[in-house]
């Protein structure tokens, strides 16, 4: 299944769900917050239905399994691999559409967060079978991103910090420590 019917998919299956503010987590907890910053309720999860793609980097029987199974979705699913590539496939997804969409704007957002918070869960699993560095996660390329493309600049440079406290890399010549310095310069 293709990453632009997913994001279809998506937004069929939440359009016209009214979107409420959610709380913030403080910035001196430590973590994240669950849902945007802007605003809106983070998706109950994101869905592949029965026959649709299988998880990448399967092949052969796995992935027929896969295709025969029920449909995965964050909210059901518990392998830390697949999570990590329900949450990949949905951010990527999100981020590409996320100009021509404030819904796909708000999810990339929402989304990236929620993976940011569980990657201490996800971190072992996901970097043995990614391997040696580069490391390269895309939920903390596409957020600090987005925050620095909307001016939060001061959360642009957390998520980069905390990107680079877990040994990820964001797939540039200057990673996240040139990002950071790129941040500071336009905050001025």
């Amino acid at each position: 299944m293709s990453v632009t019917l997913l994001g279809v998919l998506h937004y069929c299956f939440h359009k016209g769900r009214q979107r409420n503010p959610p709380s913030l987590v403080e910035e001196t907890s430590g973590s994240f917050p669950e849902t945007s910053p802007a605003g809106g309720e983070a998706p109950a999860g994101v869905e592949v239905p029965a026959g649709g793609e299988a998880p990448a980097g399967d092949t052969g029987d796995n992935a027929e399994k896969a295709s025969q199974a029920s449909p995965m979705t964050l909210e059901t699913e518990t392998d830390p691999w697949e999570r990590h590539v329900l949450y990949t496939r949905s951010i990527e997804s999100a981020y590409k559409n996320r100009k021509a969409s404030s819904e796909d704007h708000d999810r990339a957002i929402d989304l990236s967060y929620k993976y940011i918070n569980e990657f201490q869960a996800l971190k072992p699993v996901v970097f043995d079978r990614i391997g040696d560095p580069p490391r390269l996660i895309p939920a903390f390329k596409v957020l600090a991103i987005i925050l620095e493309e909307d001016g939060d600049y001061d959360r642009a440079v957390s998520v980069c910090e905390t990107a680079l406290a877990n040994g990820v890399d964001d797939g540039t010549k200057s990673g996240f420590e040139g990002r950071i310095q790129r941040i500071f310069d336009k905050k001025g």
